[in-house]
């Protein structure tokens, strides 16, 4: 296998651990909040149509999507840390 099958096969590995990431994170996000992030970012349903969809105010739409993705995006940054000081994959040259 050449370096491009190599780096193929790499990066299968890692979108599918990146995938498998995210689910867990999307598994611990509180229930209203995974709602509305899996309806706007799955199903591409605007704020507005979340917010008739499941009977809420639109701010509360927004609220939640706001609070699931600060919870996302800093469960990543922890992760990546973790990766970068952690795993030898990530001190290779």
């Amino acid at each position: 296998m050449g370096d491009d099958g190599q780096d193929d096969l790499i990066d299968v590995v890692l979108a599918r651990d990146r995938a498998r990431t995210l689910r867990e994170q999307m598994r611990r996000l509180p229930a209203a909040q995974r709602a509305v992030v899996v309806l706007a970012y799955y199903g591409e349903l605007a704020e507005s149509e979340i917010a008739e969809l499941l009977d809420l105010p639109l701010e509360t739409v927004e609220r939640h999507i706001g609070l699931a993705l600060e919870s996302l995006r800093e469960d990543w940054e922890r992760i990546a840390a973790a990766a970068r000081t952690d795993s030898p994959l990530w001190s290779r040259p």
